[in-house]
């Protein structure tokens, strides 16, 4: 929303990407795309590249300035940062293709990666190897560069499973998908900052590389809507919305990301509510009803469309005749080699979608007619994030030796399962199009590429000496080895697996616990970690939680952010807890079967699992094996070595090192949640929480002298910082609480219930318990439920019901996790208890971080960020993950799948993904 632009005729509206607002232009995209750089500050570039040209590099700048990258921190490059910097800053001015920098972990390669990006001050897209890195990098990026949009962008599926079709048991599995709205928006987030803004520095996982709709057709689908603009009637304007694939919601408290309603039922104007994924709210427009139709009063906005694919109704039409002949020459095709169940199943599968595509626009799957929709040559490379940037994109491997293999494999996994569901009937050739791009593709379309890694493989060694010797430029890769906080390397040490391995992790885990310090266990299997933590739960009361595949990208995010605030003490895992993760409360990593030959015990492997202890000044790792393996002997050599120059630089600069404690582990689900007005509360409580903090208890982040960071603090701090060591803090909060719920006094004993099951099943409730604001977990309980057919509400209900039935004992506050729903479901539970009127009841719903209470149907007015409500946010989240350990351990023996027997026809399946 704001005022044209008197330069290029687009809005200027208040940015809503980094940490402060500020003005940005975004063009009309008519105009935007009739014409090319012409010094008036708009820009659209039409390049040449390794397929027919296409629009790349939408943006609008109010000035050259405008667009600079710049790095706000409280602190200096230290110890090798400042000649790794100028290196790679020259390598890349030079022209150099590649350049690789090799930094330890805990060296601060993300702060020389944000000073490189604003020194050559270029568009940049950062690729990482998983979604938890993703969350990692980007948090620490706009940390250093809040001026500017850092944003993110990978998968938006919770959870997955393709499409597929299994020959060996003629069997079709249908795709089975769980979208995440949170996810989306940051996707649509990416996109519209690429459009807006040229500061752009986008966080990526590898599926950024699969198709995405056409940037040119994005732009000019989008709608400028200014003030006094006017509308035939409602049906025009709802159309309008709806040819933006906005969906029309059943009321106007229904509308979420991508969802519109027109209320109607005003005298004399109607009211459009719209909820762009890319914004944090939704947008309420007013049109008054005039003679000739209605006109708009509310401020301009511009609105993009819901989905990146997107098409025009002549290029619907268009691609609908084009699939139709495709679909006649398949069938003929199908028919031809005597199987006529494929080519009905054909025919019906894609006549069903083209009815779609024509009434709306939009069908499910639309991505494997996107050859057709988009009018590319067959064999042509698909459009992909990578096209949405300008010509002088830089891009950054992080954890290189990874995320190359990862961008090589991609494209063949793809096919292979395609050409199966084309032969069999399930889709067209051309939906092998929809694809992501071949590594000769990719390394095509990106001129300059930067490797991190603490681990880089052969491969990036000798490209980067390659371009080296092209460019005229040294050889030598810079190498980061010095901390900031000058720790060293871990101790290594090795115990036989004769001695008894589980015997000493248990004493291993007391000897932390006393210590108050944290542990990272790696198993070689699935199974392995599981047993492990339900072995170290039982036997050995450790609080601990493991973590691998099976869990979705949130999930892991909370249980690493569990360790971080201290929930748990440790976690067990596999093959997610080495590269890049930011861990410093990690003192010690513990490497079972350290001598197993393979991957996951690869010299690689085994530097990055004790790299996870080498930001903790006491930081040190444990191999259980019977013999010292070719690996285990070069990691160790490695880590020495690394230790001999760390011990000689402290001692020759008299440094001592110190553990940095990071400011949380924001789950990615937070990172959404950081609009414009919550950052700024935010930065505003840390200012006030840091203002109080004594010289010895400062919150620390990584790379900070301690005499340099009083009082500042990163802008995306994550939550539960309200706490100080002798409890004013949590008293306050307890006060305002009371305040803002309208209790007689502060509460003493506050009870907060979550429940935990798949699809009904292993069913399970936790209650947790804080007394004077503080957990009690000895006093926690847990729940088994019976199998309610995934009715949420029945069990929370049945939940409070058996903690309240017959008990004397009452808190002076249940908080339910959950919204107006849960709420109700607990007061049932009350109701049925006979308590009903002897304890006072909130929920505090985790979209919006909502306070409901009994008798109001509108959330309370809570500061997500204040005192209060971060005390609420950290009683609820006890109660969630107590209960999805519950509900693990309890699905635990329940893992697998039956086996399918043969069938003489396909039959179709779905599969939970």
């Amino acid at each position: 929303m704001g005022q044209a632009c008197a330069r290029c005729g687009g809005m200027r509206r208040l940015g809503s990407f980094g940490a402060k607002t500020r003005p940005i232009t975004t063009p009309r995209p008519a105009a935007l795309l009739a014409r090319r750089w012409s010094g008036t500050g708009c820009i659209i570039g039409l390049w040449p590249h390794s397929h027919p040209p296409r629009a790349r590099g939408f943006a609008c700048f109010a000035s050259s300035a405008d667009g600079d990258f710049s790095v706000s921190a409280p602190f200096s490059p230290s110890g090798d940062q400042p000649e790794c910097i100028e290196r790679v800053v020259a390598s890349v001015r030079g022209g150099q293709r590649y350049t690789l920098l090799k930094g330890a972990t805990g060296t601060g390669k993300t702060f020389v990666m944000a000073k490189v990006i604003a020194e050559v001050n270029r568009p940049t897209l950062v690729l990482c190897p998983n979604k938890t890195l993703v969350s990692q990098v980007a948090r620490e990026l706009r940390t250093y560069l809040p001026d500017n949009a850092v944003e993110m962008f990978f998968s938006f599926y919770d959870r997955y499973r393709p499409e597929a079709y299994l020959e060996a048991t003629k069997t079709y599995i249908a795709k089975r998908a769980s979208i995440s709205s949170e996810f989306n928006a940051l996707r649509h987030r990416a996109t519209r900052a690429l459009v807006e803004r040229k500061d752009v520095c986008i966080v990526a996982s590898v599926s950024c590389l699969y198709g995405l709709g056409m940037p040119r057709a994005y732009v000019e689908s989008s709608r400028l809507w200014e003030t006094g603009r006017a509308f035939g009637s409602a049906e025009e304007l709802r159309g309008e919305v709806r040819e933006l694939l906005f969906e029309e919601a059943a009321t106007a408290e229904d509308v979420g990301p991508g969802d519109f309603f027109l209320d109607d039922s005003g005298a004399g104007e109607l009211v459009l509510h719209v909820h762009p994924p890319s914004d944090p709210e939704r947008s309420v427009l007013t049109f008054l009803n005039v003679g000739s139709g209605l006109e708009m009063r509310s401020e301009s906005i511009y609105l993009y469309p819901a989905r990146h694919h997107v098409c025009s109704r002549e290029r619907v039409e268009k691609a609908a005749k084009s699939i139709e002949r495709e679909l006649l020459q398949q069938k003929a095709a199908l028919r031809g080699r005597g199987d006529e169940a494929a080519a009905d199943r054909l025919e019906e599968i894609v006549r069903g979608d083209l009815q779609l595509l024509r009434e709306t626009g939009h069908c499910r799957g639309i991505e494997n007619y996107s050859f057709h929709l988009s009018g590319r040559a067959a064999g042509s490379q698909p459009y992909t994030l990578l096209d949405w940037f300008d010509e002088d994109l830089l891009v950054v491997l992080d954890e290189s030796h990874i995320t190359i293999p990862q961008i090589s494999a991609m494209y063949f996994g793809d096919r292979a399962r395609k050409e199966k569901l084309v032969k069999h009937g399930f889709r067209l050739p051309s939906a092998m199009e929809n694809r992501p791009l071949t590594s000769e593709e990719f390394w095509g379309s990106v001129s300059q590429t930067v490797f991190l890694s603490a681990t880089p493989h052969a491969r990036e060694k000798v490209w980067s000496s390659n371009a080296a010797r092209e460019a005229g430029r040294p050889v030598e890769v810079p190498e980061m080895v010095i901390r900031p906080t000058f720790c060293l390397d871990p101790v290594i040490s090795v115990h036989s697996k004769k001695d008894g391995v589980l015997e000493d992790v248990l004493r291993q885990l007391a000897s932390q616990e006393e210590r108050n310090e944290k542990t990272i266990i790696l198993t070689v299997s699935k199974r392995d970690a599981e047993e492990m933590t339900t072995y170290l739960q039982e036997e050995g009361g450790v609080r601990c939680s493991y973590i691998h595949s099976d869990l979705n990208a949130t999930e892991r995010a909370q249980v690493l952010q569990n360790l971080q605030v201290g929930e748990i003490s440790a976690v067990v895992g596999v093959n997610l807890l080495r590269e890049g993760l930011d861990l410093p409360e990690v003192s010690l990593v513990l490497v079972l079967d350290a001598d197993v030959m393979g991957f996951l015990r690869s010299e690689t492997s085994l530097i990055q699992a004790v790299g996870r202890a080498a930001r903790h000044r006491e930081g040190r790792a444990v191999f259980y094996a019977d013999q010292v393996t070719e690996a285990m002997a070069t990691c160790i050599e490695e880590t020495e070595r690394r230790r001999s120059i760390q011990l000689e630089y402290n001692r020759a600069n008299s440094l001592t090192p110190r553990t940095t404690r990071s400011s949380s582990m924001s789950s990615i689900f937070e990172i959404m949640g950081e609009d414009i007005q919550a950052e700024q509360r935010r930065i505003s409580a840390f200012n006030s929480n840091s203002s109080r903090a004594s010289s010895d208890e400062e919150i620390q982040i990584p790379h900070v002298e301690l005499k340099e960071i009083a009082g500042v603090l990163p802008s995306a701090p994550g939550v539960y910082f309200f706490k100080s060591a002798d409890g004013a803090d949590r008293k306050s909060a307890l006060r305002g609480l009371a305040s803002d719920l309208g209790l007689e006094s502060p509460p003493t004993r506050i009870e907060a219930f979550d429940c935990s099951h798949l699809q009904g099943g292993s069913n399970r409730a936790a209650c947790v318990v804080f007394v004077d604001g503080e957990q009690r977990p000895r006093m926690s309980r847990t729940f088994e439920l019976p199998d309610t057919g995934g009715d949420d509400y029945a069990s929370m209900e049945g939940a409070v019901r058996q903690r309240f039935s017959g008990s004397a004992v009452l808190p002076s506050l249940i908080v339910i996790d959950g919204g107006a729903g849960q709420l109700a479901a607990a007061l049932r539970g009350l109701e049925a208890a006979g308590v009903a009127n002897d304890v006072q009841v909130c929920a505090l719903a985790k979209r919006k971080e909502e306070v409901f209470v009994p008798g109001r149907r509108d959330p309370l007015d809570v500061d997500p960020d204040g005192p209060a409500g971060l005390l609420l946010r950290e009683v609820r989240d006890a109660a969630h993950a107590h209960a999805l350990r519950a509900h693990r351990k309890a699905r635990a023996t329940r893992y697998g799948e039956p086996r399918l027997p043969d069938l003489p026809e396909a039959k179709r399946i779905d599969v939970e993904g």
